[in-house]
């Protein structure tokens, strides 16, 4: 099973890859995952990598937009 930590560390990679992705703050990339919790919950359950799970939050974004 996966602990914390390595969450925290997971989640934070897929941070960055948003952030990256759409050139923008660390803040707003943060709140980008915050309201995608369902999802990040549900790739972390899947044991998704977090490049991908990033992949999949920004195609959420892109299709809700």
């Amino acid at each position: 099973m996966q602990n914390e930590s390595s969450f925290d560390d997971w989640e934070d990679e897929i941070t960055t890859v948003i952030e990256s992705q759409f050139q923008t703050t660390r803040s707003d990339a943060q709140a980008i995952v915050e309201v995608h919790a369902f999802t990040l919950s549900q790739c972390w359950a899947k044991g998704m990598n977090a490049e991908d799970t990033a992949l999949k939050i920004i195609a959420d974004v892109r299709s809700t937009s």
